[in-house]
């Protein structure tokens, strides 16, 4: 399947998914209120932040090997028994120290937590080993089944009375459901590993156990440490803000997802001007969604926002906020992605450690001063010096053009569709139909107005949405 294909399909899968989330979240906010799904949003980052331990760069390091076609099966294997170590360690962790997470959150979550946490890692795991085996069109697909189920059960569970029960049920349910979806793919056989294979994990894993880290410290470092200064209630609201600004980012995680199989594979080849050209193209189409995304947010973000019920519409500027973190962590990844395809991932870890350094004291000093603005502004400031620091690491890698011919095409399309949109605020009245009409009217002007001045978008567009060729 074309690289431009695959994107399409974890694009789409990701588009399906993130729909369903929103509509999930619309009814769970406005029957629950900020603070049940506060507790939730927290317990939930508890899970990821253990999963991320869990990890420890075992799944960085197994989609690179392989993604490389050297002794699979082996490789696989190794990395089986090194994630089950791991597992057991962290559960030990859990029930040692359960009582001390329940009143951390404020509920009794601690098992949920332990059961949540196996089946997490067991579901990263089989998506990684999908990618990692060039299955990334199907790997995308998990994804919506997984937030499809858990959004039916929780929406069914809250109707029926179980509220944050049920909300712990649909969320553990949904990735099993995934979990043995994507199982039926995998191809990999048990075999018996030696020395080598475990030391080929272990040599790329010792450098990337950092980048789920930094990945789950852009995504909630900042909810951890909420906790310690805000009610459960602020929580809700800036989760929700993060959530509307992240369906713009889910384009870009789609084209890296996509490009990194070939780019890894390019330099098993030395292929240094392929390597480049994928760079080059990722950094292209970063910014596609999340620019418009920028402009829509100031115009309509209150609105979007006011969806989710009253008390939610008190985080328009932060979503404003995290919206700019996004598009500067959208760059970013590019980055990173490069540095990991062409097996240095020493150099990921060192822009990493910057993110996860300063958002940590960024998200400390201004949290306590200005609440979940202070949480926004700690993770841009935080994206912005680790992206830098990136680029500076990948381009003397990698020699690349950054092509700001084309993010200026993106952003001038965004200010025409800005323009319509606002002008059309003032004509027609503020009612959901007619909001909700202007949102399509400015998707529709954006990409005709893209279409007409990129050509990079267009030859996008002709060679993998209108050819049948796959």
């Amino acid at each position: 399947m074309k690289i431009g294909q695959t994107s399409a399909v974890h694009f789409l899968s990701q588009l399906s998914l993130s729909l369903m989330g929103f509509l999930a979240n619309l009814y769970l906010a406005n029957v629950l209120g900020a603070s049940v799904l506060g507790t939730y949003f927290l317990s939930v980052s508890i899970i990821i932040w253990l999963s991320v331990l869990g990890d420890i760069g075992i799944h960085n390091a197994l989609k690179k090997r392989l993604s490389e076609g050297c002794r699979s099966d082996h490789v696989w294997t190794a990395s089986v028994v090194l994630q089950l170590a791991t597992l057991v360690v962290l559960s030990a962790g859990v029930v040692l120290f359960s009582g001390s997470l329940n009143r951390y959150v404020g509920a009794p979550i601690a098992m949920i937590v332990l059961v949540a946490l196996w089946t997490n890692v067991a579901f990263e795991f089989v998506k990684a080993t999908l990618d990692g085996g060039h299955k990334v069109h199907i790997s995308s697909l998990l994804d919506p089944a997984n937030v499809g189920v858990r959004s039916v059960v929780q929406i069914v569970f809250t109707f029926a009375g179980y509220r944050l029960f049920g909300l712990f049920f649909g969320f553990v349910l949904g990735e099993i459901i995934a979990l043995v979806i994507g199982l039926k793919f995998v191809t990999k056989r048990v075999t018996t590993p030696n020395r080598t294979d475990f030391r080929r994990l272990i040599d790329f894993a010792k450098f990337s156990w950092i980048s789920p880290v930094k990945g789950r410290s852009f995504l909630s470092m900042d909810t951890i440490i909420l906790a310690w200064f805000v009610a459960n209630s602020q929580i809700g609201v800036y989760e929700i803000a993060w959530n509307v600004a992240a369906i713009f980012a889910i384009f870009t995680a789609s084209v890296g997802r996509a490009m990194f199989p070939e780019m890894s594979q390019a330099s098993t080849e030395n292929d240094g001007d392929r390597i480049a050209t994928y760079t080059e193209l990722s950094l292209s189409f970063s910014g596609l969604f999340i620019i418009p995304g920028l402009v829509g947010s100031v115009l309509l973000g209150e609105f979007v926002l006011s969806l989710y019920g009253a008390e939610f519409t008190a985080g328009y500027t932060t979503l404003i906020v995290l919206v700019c973190s996004r598009l500067v962590a959208s760059f970013e990844s590019q980055f990173t992605n490069t540095l990991n395809a062409v097996d240095r991932p020493e150099l990921t870890m060192r822009s990493n450690l910057l993110f996860v350094g300063t958002n940590a004291v960024a998200n400390v000093v201004l949290i306590d001063q200005f609440g979940i603005m202070g949480a926004a502004a700690g993770t841009t400031v935080a994206v912005l010096l680790s992206g830098g620091y990136a680029y500076s690491l990948a381009v003397s890698e990698v020699p690349f053009v950054i092509p700001f011919d084309e993010f200026a095409r993106q952003a001038g399309s965004a200010v025409i569709m800005g323009v319509v949109v606002f002008v059309g605020m003032g004509l027609v009245p503020s009612t959901l139909i007619w909001n909700l009409g202007l949102i399509c009217l400015g998707a529709i002007v954006y990409l005709f107005v893209l279409l007409a001045l990129s050509d990079t978008f267009r030859t996008a567009v002709v060679s993998n949405v209108l050819s049948s060729d796959v």
